[in-house]
């Protein structure tokens, strides 16, 4: 026996410490280790799967794709070129952002104008304002506003009329109507 050793000594009541902490963590550290090689396989596994998949939908799409067009009839050929213009068009109006029109017209709606009507047009990349103004004023301020904005600049007035209209009281004033076309407002 080693007269030296001291059981109550700082070291050993550590390693015992460390010792009784390592035991039940052992067995976890061992269970996560089988769980992560096991979700390792199956993502491998799943992966080879997609793959395959991918060849199969690949054959496909080569094996589907059309012929040479040169045994289309004309009639046939304008009758797709038309349905093709179709779906562009739709699509050209899922992409357009009304939000982002909007957004931009009231930033240059100024005081005593009102907007009743926004069409646009798709084609020609434009947009018809029509609305109500208090006065002449009233309009060349929005006038200005519009041509003063980086995205809207490109605006014309088509139509002005002087008439009288009811308030929401049912008194009568006099208002300016207008019609405004802007260029490549979208």
């Amino acid at each position: 026996m080693k007269t030296t050793l001291n059981l109550a000594s700082r070291h050993n009541r550590t390693q015992h410490l460390a010792a009784m902490i390592a035991r039940p963590l052992l067995p976890l550290m061992a269970c996560w280790l089988i769980y992560l090689l096991i979700s390792q396989g199956l993502l491998l596994n799943r992966q080879k799967a997609l793959k395959q998949e991918l060849a199969a939908l690949d054959a496909e799409v080569v094996s589907s794709t059309p012929q040479a067009l040169g045994n289309l009839s004309a009639k046939d050929y304008q009758r797709q070129e038309t349905a093709i213009a179709f779906i562009n068009g739709l699509a050209a109006r899922d992409r357009f952002s009304w939000i982002d029109l909007l957004g931009r017209l009231e930033e240059t709606l100024t005081k005593g104008v009102s907007l009743s009507q926004i069409a646009p047009n798709y084609q020609q990349r434009s947009l018809q304002l029509t609305g109500l103004a208090e006065n002449v004023q009233a309009l060349r301020g929005y006038l200005s506003s519009l041509l003063r904005s980086d995205s809207l600049a490109a605006a014309y007035l088509l139509q002005q009329d002087s008439r009288k209209i009811k308030d929401r009281y049912g008194r009568e004033h006099r208002a300016v109507t207008f019609s405004i076309e802007i260029q490549k407002a979208f």
